[in-house]
């Protein structure tokens, strides 16, 4: 373990604490794949088809890489990057909310013309799936906590 500290510029310190952040969120990732995790949803299913062998290769490996996080956190003195859940939500739903928009007619008729019983059947699903991010996006935009009906229904 390296107990050399070096002092860097703020542009230096940015880009490898960005860099080295998103490399420490990948590790959490295949740390979960490597414990034997999947998740599985209405549409959208993982596989997690890891040997034993594979699987314990993956964990020291991610214990290996975090060591030299560690030491190259402290000899730079990096601050840790805080992702925030109300954040990533937001950017995860204005995001999937430019996709939904290219399931519209205008948008699929640049795969061929869809048929229109394609079409009145998608647009109402979208427009509610479009509704359920709105809805989502304002919950945890909200900076004051949702009371469930019964706690404001007490508060009356």
């Amino acid at each position: 373990m390296s107990e050399v500290r070096i002092d860097i510029g703020e542009n230096h310190e940015r880009i490898i604490r960005v860099t080295l952040g998103l490399l420490d969120e990948a590790l959490c990732q295949f740390e979960y794949w490597a414990e034997g995790y999947e998740k599985h949803s209405v549409i959208f299913h993982e596989r997690n088809m890891l040997s034993v062998e594979q699987r314990q290769a993956v964990l020291r490996d991610v214990e290996a890489a975090r060591v030299l996080l560690t030491e190259i956190r402290d000899s730079l003195g990096l601050r840790p990057v805080v992702k925030s859940a109300d954040g990533s939500i937001r950017g995860s739903c204005l995001v999937l909310n430019s996709y939904l928009i290219e399931l519209g007619p205008k948008y699929l008729k640049g795969y061929g013309k869809p048929p229109e019983e394609l079409v009145e059947f998608l647009e109402p699903s979208v427009g509610c799936l479009m509704a359920c991010l709105e809805r989502i996006l304002t919950t945890v935009t909200r900076k004051e906590p949702i009371r469930s009906r019964r706690e404001s229904d007490h508060a009356l």
